[in-house]
């Protein structure tokens, strides 16, 4: 999938990672969360949605850890219970979001559930522009060097403030929608948002746990003794005699007895 501006705009050189890498993760997310509904054998989707709470977030994180300047943070002063995906050369925050729980909720339509959350309020104040940051984060060791780095992000972050949403839609039925967005919370007491940006992912899950990979030259048989190499018995064969025709017939009709008995 070839990166579009937006895109480049937020993941730079390394879009086009990021756009293989997100799709893989909420495809692999949704995958664990139904084997965890049939594993439970529930009639409602708890097992599914409460799976894929979790699950979003941990795919996210191993799905793009490979890309250089990728970095895993927990907010902090805000409750959450799971670490954020952050490009340090962008300052852009990743942070998945479940739209939808069918296939034909209209994105429009979506609404955060209420109680909106401290970290949801943050992040999606974030994305209003020209808002003054109000995310930091927990500093990951006490190393100097370390702590410079994550100095450097957060005055990164607070002059972008960029917020990339994963937004999908799903249920153990399927993955009907998914792309990557940008929207603001437009109020707190309904929880709507505004979407400013939507792209489509749609489809680019289906083959991405098909991308190539190398094939290994066959390596020769030297020497040694295969399974097949013992001689086969020879086989004897008689021609078998044939039965004169009047002696099988007699032969069935005692086997089949009569009607008179």
């Amino acid at each position: 999938m070839k990166p579009s501006q937006w895109s480049r705009e937020r993941f730079g050189d390394a879009a086009e990672e990021f756009l293989y890498a997100i799709p893989l993760a909420i495809h692999r997310a949704h995958q664990q969360s139904l084997a965890a509904h049939i594993a439970g054998e529930l009639s409602t989707n708890d097992a599914y949605g409460n799976t894929l709470k979790a699950a979003q977030h941990e795919q996210l994180i191993a799905c793009t850890a490979h890309i250089p300047g990728v970095t895993t943070r927990k907010p902090a002063e805000v409750t959450s219970r799971f670490d954020l995906v952050v490009f340090d050369e962008t300052a852009v925050v990743l942070y998945p979001w479940r739209f939808a729980v069918d296939g034909w909720t209209r994105r429009k339509d979506a609404k955060l559930p209420k109680p909106l959350s401290d970290l949801r309020r943050s992040l999606l104040t974030l994305a209003t522009p020209n808002a003054e940051a109000q995310l930091s984060f927990d500093q990951v060791d006490e190393d100097p060097q370390d702590f410079a780095d994550e100095q450097a992000a957060l005055d990164q972050l607070a002059e972008f403030g960029r917020v990339v949403t994963v937004g999908y839609a799903s249920n153990p039925s399927g993955l009907f929608d998914l792309g990557l967005a940008e929207i603001v919370l437009a109020d707190e007491e309904t929880g709507a948002v505004v979407w400013r940006h939507w792209e489509p992912l749609n489809g680019t899950w289906e083959s991405l746990e098909l991308r190539p990979s190398l094939v290994q030259p066959p390596v020769p048989v030297t020497g040694g003794v295969r399974f097949d190499d013992t001689p086969l018995d020879d086989l004897v064969l008689a021609p078998r005699t044939a039965e004169p025709l009047h002696a099988a017939e007699v032969e069935l009709e005692l086997k089949a007895g009569s009607d008179d008995v």
